[in-house]
């Protein structure tokens, strides 16, 4: 496996992918300014697009860290933090992508509780029948919402995982 290291963050990576390995691996990031004293935060997600046997799943691991070196406001720095995690398939070159499965997980709970965490949490879309004929895309949406800054939900579209092509 190689490791990708994304401003501290690390991943890892295939070195080259096999069954039960990301056929493609999209790492994105985003340094969350946060309202007064709170530590601005950088926010990892590494969306991943595998093939287990005869199913293909899309799934988004999540990692953070704060980038102040000194925290002076402890208290709760999101209201909310979900990512929607999408499998996404095509018939045809051109045509549009269908969802076939998705799932959104809930986060606040855990970004609230650690300043950082290195171990990615993951969210996976349910996997589903591979289909050769097919190419299928992973696509993800974080939407949150930062304590006390009066803005209500950001939303965040993350281009997904590279086609597998039958």
């Amino acid at each position: 496996m190689g490791i990708v290291l994304v401003g501290g963050i690390s991943f890892a990576g295939p070195a080259a992918a096999s069954e039960g390995e990301c056929v493609d691996a999209v790492t994105s990031t985003r340094a969350i300014d946060l309202p007064g004293l709170k530590p601005d935060t950088l926010i990892a997600v590494e969306q991943c697009l595998e093939l287990q046997g005869a199913t293909v799943q899309a799934s988004s691991a999540l990692v953070w860290q704060i980038l102040d070196d000194v925290v002076q406001d402890r208290g709760r720095r999101f209201t909310s933090f979900e990512v929607t995690n999408r499998l996404e398939s095509r018939l045809a070159p051109g045509e549009a992508p269908r969802t076939v499965s998705t799932k959104t997980c809930d986060f606040t709970e855990q970004l609230n509780a650690a300043w950082s965490n290195s171990v990615a949490i993951e969210c996976a879309a349910p996997a589903a029948p591979y289909n050769s004929a097919q190419s299928w895309a992973s696509g993800t949406t974080v939407v949150y919402d930062l304590e006390d800054d009066g803005k209500g939900p950001v939303r965040w579209e993350i281009a997904g995982a590279s086609l597998i092509r039958g």
